[in-house]
């Protein structure tokens, strides 16, 4: 991220996680459904890529159909399954981890978030 517009788009994300609160409209779900469906496939066009979920599901012990089932089921998602799902999971409360120069970021989030920014060196 730009640490120019690094203030902005924290304040744009937690302003989305926030308002999700409020649930979705039909168009959001729609966006997103569409979005997972249409764009996993092409994660897996090549031989590599297959090859690292066929792994991955073995060894999470999941079936070799998992991936298939999971975007079936995602496609019959609707808005209050998404409503259900981001009320149990969304609390408020955000931990937002941004990499770089904290003399720089720090500053730019002065003002544009809630809660204190703590910073850990590395």
């Amino acid at each position: 991220m730009r640490s120019e517009v690094t203030g902005e788009a924290v304040e744009i994300l937690l302003g989305i996680l926030d308002a999700a609160r409020e649930g979705f409209d039909d168009a959001e779900v729609r966006s997103g459904v569409d979005y997972v469906g249409k764009t996993a496939p092409g994660r897996y066009a090549t031989a590599d890529a297959v090859a690292d979920e066929t792994a991955a599901l073995a060894l999470e012990g999941l079936p070799l159909d998992f991936t298939t089932r999971n975007l079936h089921a995602v496609a019959g998602l609707g808005r209050d399954d998404l409503d259900a799902a981001y009320r149990r999971v969304a609390t408020g409360e955000w931990s937002v981890v941004l990499v770089g120069d904290a003399a720089t970021v720090v500053p730019a989030l002065d003002g544009r978030v809630g809660e204190p920014v703590s910073t850990v060196a590395l």
